[in-house]
């Protein structure tokens, strides 16, 4: 029987569904066939030629989204086994991890840590109910921070009146699947509604100075006695407590500043520079979820909740890697070092003829690298063999002046090929734009295009890492501020309207910031 042919877009699948291409990597593309001859080892990359007919025919039905046996998955290459249980296009078929989890976030009006509103959507992406808790005058800062509103950095819904200008671009990137209720937690009234909701969820995040809400009698001592089994994670700068020097309050270029990252990060003779994305903020949030999740499986042994106390600036220090213990044994400073590592060659960014590439290689990688190059590597592999005889700055300097004189001669599309082909590290430098365009983000899910019922359609990344049970998932970017006050005073405090109209006029909660047509509608 004639081998069928292998499938291509659109191959009978419908106009909205993913393209596909080779996710294998291209500096292990090559090791293939040294793979197959281990036992039980599969190809990273296969070639469809190679498969029989029952095989092609079951990689057709995996790109198909069609099930398949537990006998049947066992005959598929690596790869498509990976796509079987990892394809974004089954996310909604699968349960959620957190699917039962009720979280209360609560966040600062003013400028402050953004981790929190990223650990809520962490949370939210995976299946918790998240409540987030705005403030009816001014809102999540989120909502203002972001690109130039005139230079399309916001978005607004029909009849949406606050933040004047729409929701800024940065609140979709961390509002996902969230309920927006507005609530002025500083009046006698908000302070009694938020008790209400306390008592009813699993979790509370906030991102307030340190003692700002137990000074309202709502802060974790409080609310841990009307609801025992709550875990309450608490971020900010520095911590809750400590020396007085430190600002209590901080922003993410604080945390950069006093973390370490600023000042390791630029070129020996040139500025320290900033990370220019909220990097503190972020690894911030991952820590603050993680400390949610280990509290969820204690609670899970125990019956116990418990306060997660997680500091931006500490989580900072903590990924710098190993600056701090060089430092306590020896006393040396991690110093500035550009595009290069101060401890890992090669590993870094050169310039080709046409642009910028990222060039990087193991010790067996290395001899790739230097037979690609030629005669200018001659003795680099006798001289440098291995990575601690590379990382020294004298020999640093001997080999990147190769690879940069090198590179330069080249274009990036030249020296990506070239790697593919030898066995080395090597990428473009890229943008937005190029993200936003790579079929390998797409078809995996990183890159989404959301339409959202409120904004309409967007890119935005997808939820990592990718489970094959519980996938993560996007269901809507973003709501106008105070969309479900209602709903959520309704089903947790008893309210009713002309209650929660009362409150409205007193100014406790805002009015939805979204058009009557909308609600309606959704």
């Amino acid at each position: 029987m004639a081998k069928q042919a292998k499938p291509t877009l659109p191959s009978g699948l419908d106009r909205g569904d993913l393209t596909y291409a080779f996710t294998s990597s291209p500096t292990t593309a090559h090791l293939a066939s040294e793979l197959t001859s281990r036992d039980g080892i599969r190809p990273i990359a296969y070639k469809w030629a190679d498969q029989s007919h029952e095989v092609q025919d079951l990689i057709t039905k995996v790109w198909k989204l069609e099930e398949l046996s537990s006998d049947d998955l066992d005959k598929l290459p690596y790869e498509e086994y990976s796509r079987y249980l990892f394809d974004p296009r089954r996310r909604f078929d699968k349960p959620e991890a957190l699917d039962g989890i009720r979280v209360l976030e609560v966040c600062r009006p003013d400028w402050s840590v953004f981790g929190l509103q990223f650990c809520g959507s962490l949370l939210a992406e995976h299946g918790a109910e998240v409540i987030k808790i705005e403030d009816p005058a001014k809102g999540d800062a989120m909502r203002w921070a972001g690109p130039p509103p005139d230079q399309g950095g916001a978005m607004k819904a029909e009849g949406e009146n606050w933040p004047p200008h729409g929701t800024s671009l940065a609140g979709f990137c961390e509002n996902r699947n969230k309920y927006s209720v507005t609530l002025d937690i500083t009046s006698p009234q908000g302070r009694e509604m938020f008790k209400d909701l306390a008592r009813n969820v699993d979790v509370v995040i906030e991102n307030y100075d340190p003692g700002f809400l137990d000074s309202l009698g709502i802060g974790y001592r409080q609310l841990s006695k009307i609801n025992p089994k709550l875990i309450y994670a608490a971020s900010n700068g520095p911590g809750q407590w400590g020396r007085d020097d430190l600002p209590r309050a901080s922003y993410d270029i604080l945390a950069q500043a006093m973390g370490g990252s600023v000042y390791i990060t630029g070129h020996p003779d040139g500025e320290q520079l900033k990370v220019p994305i909220w990097v503190a903020d972020y690894f911030g949030g991952a820590t603050a979820t993680l400390g949610i999740l280990i509290s969820l499986l204690f609670r899970e042994k125990s019956g116990e909740g418990q306060m997660v106390e997680n500091s931006q600036l500490e989580a900072i220090t903590r990924f710098l890697g190993p600056g701090i213990t060089w430092y306590g044994k020896t006393g040396n400073i991690q110093e500035r070092y550009g595009n290069r590592h101060l401890w890992v060659c090669p590993d870094g960014i050169v310039k080709a003829s046409d642009g910028y590439v990222a060039i990087g290689a193991d010790d067996n990688a290395c001899v790739s690298l230097w037979q690609c190059i030629g005669s200018k590597a001659d003795g680099l592999a006798d001289k440098y063999p291995t990575n601690v005889d590379r990382v020294s700055e004298s020999a640093q300097d001997e080999i990147y002046g190769v690879i940069e004189e090198w590179a330069a001669g080249k274009t990036v599309a030249e020296i990506e090929s070239l790697a593919k082909r030898h066995g080395f590290g090597a990428c473009p430098v890229k943008n937005s734009e190029d993200a936003c365009s790579q079929i390998h983000y797409e078809e995996r899910g990183e890159i989404q295009q959301i339409n959202d019922p409120w904004y309409g359609s967007l890119k935005t990344q997808g939820p990592v890492p990718l489970y094959s049970g519980t996938p993560g998932y996007i269901e809507v970017a973003g709501k106008p501020i105070g969309w479900d006050t209602e709903d959520v005073l309704r089903r947790f405090c008893g309210f009713t309207s002309e209650r929660i109209k009362e409150l409205e006029e007193l100014h406790v909660i805002g009015k939805v910031a979204g058009a009557e047509n909308l609600r309606d509608w959704w």
